[in-house]
């Protein structure tokens, strides 16, 4: 569990920030840790299926490709979306918006 498409820090950062906003209602450090780590990896699959289905099926057949390579750049995973004219921005900040919505459920910040 401990790969993630964007840095944990930064979805630690976010989880950090939805969990003072709205405590989660669990009991001591160790569960804490498990609904933070399972909130992460939930929203970092969440941002990672909404950057695969903005690819056709030509760019998920490259994207395959650089895979089966063992391709280790993260630049040449940029440039892949970048060449597709997709902006992984505007798909990261969309999908963390949607789930701040989601978990908060109207509560305000």
């Amino acid at each position: 569990m401990e790969d993630y498409l964007i840095d944990k820090e930064t979805l630690e950062e976010f989880v950090d920030e939805l969990l003072r906003v709205k405590p989660t209602p669990v009991s001591g450090a160790d569960g804490l840790g498990k609904v933070k780590e399972e909130m992460m990896q939930s929203l970092d699959d969440r941002i990672n299926k909404a950057m695969l289905s903005s690819l056709s099926d030509e760019q998920l057949a490259e994207l395959e490709q650089m895979l089966d390579r063992g391709e280790e750049s993260p630049e040449a995973y940029d440039s892949l979306y970048q060449n597709a004219g997709i902006n992984l921005e505007s798909i990261i900040s969309n999908e963390m918006n949607l789930f701040r919505e989601e978990y908060l459920g109207g509560e305000n910040e």
